[in-house]
This record gives structure tokens, C-alpha cells and sequence, in this order.
């Protein structure tokens, strides 16, 4: 029962992750255009909060899957409206901008350390949630 809610969880995230990032075109900085963080955060979501839900559904590989694929339904639509749509920028950029943007560097930087320190944490508490599940 934990290795197929954690396939069911993997499919649902890496199914939901594709799709926002090919299909709404949402992008997020990391690895493969942002599919890996997508797919870490839906798929521990889908797996902490899918794991504390009561049974819905259909039962296949033993598990009742309808909860964890919306569990990822509903994370794949909080994680499209928070997330920007990616449009390719011109090449001209203009002067204004580029001042802009080397006085808001130090900014950004700290922004990125406090957005990554909150990430763990929150991997870290889903997993906990999840593994606290499993042992029960």
C-alpha cells in the first residue's frame, strides 16, 4: 500500500508538473525549466495530504486514488494562479532596466535564500506528515 501511493503520487505530480509547465506555460527557476521543484511539490502534497484523506473512489493497487489525484488537481491550480506565465523577452533592453535590475540584485539574492529555506521546510513537514501516515 505505500509503494502504490507513492507511484499514484508520482504519476499524478509528474502528470501535473508536465502540464504546467508545457501546457499553461508557467516557469519557475531550477532544473528542466522548473519541472523538477513542480514535481517535488505536488508530489509531496499529493502524498502527505492524499495519505491523510479518507478513502474516495474507485480501489486499484489497493489504494483509493480519486483523493490523491485531487489533492494534485487542486496544488496544480493554487501553484498556476501564484505562478507567472512565461513570455520570452526582446532582445533590446533598455537602460532604465538594466539600472533597475543591478540595484535590485542584492534584493533578489535574499529573496532566493528566504524562498529556498522555506521550501525545504515544507518538504520536510510533508514528509514528516507523510511518514507519520505510513507508520500509523
Amino acid at each position: 500500500m505505500i509503494l502504490s501511493s507513492i507511484l499514484v503520487s508520482a504519476f499524478c505530480a509528474l502528470l501535473f508538473s508536465l502540464l504546467l509547465v508545457y501546457g499553461l506555460r508557467r516557469r519557475v527557476p531550477g532544473p528542466l525549466k522548473g519541472i523538477l521543484f513542480l514535481f517535488l511539490i505536488i508530489f509531496m502534497f499529493t502524498w502527505a495530504v492524499g495519505s491523510w484523506l479518507v478513502p474516495v473512489g474507485p480501489v486499484y493497487w489497493g489504494i483509493s486514488w480519486l483523493g490523491y489525484l485531487l489533492v494534485a488537481i487542486v496544488v496544480s491550480l493554487l501553484l498556476a494562479t501564484l505562478l507567472p506565465t512565461f513570455r520570452p523577452r526582446s532582445r533590446i533592453i533598455p537602460k532604465a532596466e538594466v539600472d533597475e535590475t543591478v540595484k535590485n540584485r542584492e534584493l533578489s539574492r535574499a529573496l532566493e535564500v528566504t524562498f529556498g529555506i522555506l521550501f525545504w521546510v515544507m518538504i520536510l513537514v510533508l514528509f514528516i506528515l507523510a511518514m507519520i501516515r505510513v507508520i500509523r
